[in-house]
């Protein structure tokens, strides 16, 4: 199943957004349009969908924006051994760390959501230290 079926499955009630979402095959504009549908298909409801076009945008251009919002939805969908695998390389992103804890603590690995506690408070402080 490809990008372009599940858009015409899904958006048959604005023609126009599906036409300039399927348009624009050149990179970058493609995988961030699949990106972007993603995003929002997810947001309102549409969680399979949602995730599958943010997938095949993460596949066509991997960026750290993709990588962390998709580990961010597979931990809200559930899926939280592949919410691990995107988020563990977040070492200094706090809103990615508390979501991989989340992660650890649903996978029972409880050194793990210790140790990434303590991570995240070290990067709390030093930001909160240039804060003032």
């Amino acid at each position: 199943m490809d990008a372009k079926y599940l858009l015409s499955r899904f958006l048959p009630q604005d023609p126009e957004l599906f036409q300039e979402i399927t348009a624009s095959h050149k990179e970058p504009y493609y995988s961030l349009s699949l990106y972007e549908a993603g995003k929002n298909f997810f947001l309102s409801g549409s969680y399979n969908v949602g995730l599958k076009l943010l997938e095949f945008s993460y596949e066509k251009r991997p960026t750290p924006e993709k990588q962390k919002l998709l580990g961010i939805f597979y931990l809200i969908s559930g899926k939280d051994d592949q919410s691990v695998k995107l988020l563990k390389d977040f070492k200094k992103d706090p809103e990615a760390m508390f979501y991989l804890a989340t992660a650890y603590y649903r996978t029972e690995k409880e050194k793990k959501v210790l140790k990434s506690l303590k991570n995240l408070f070290k990067v709390l402080t030093i930001l909160e230290k240039f804060r003032k």
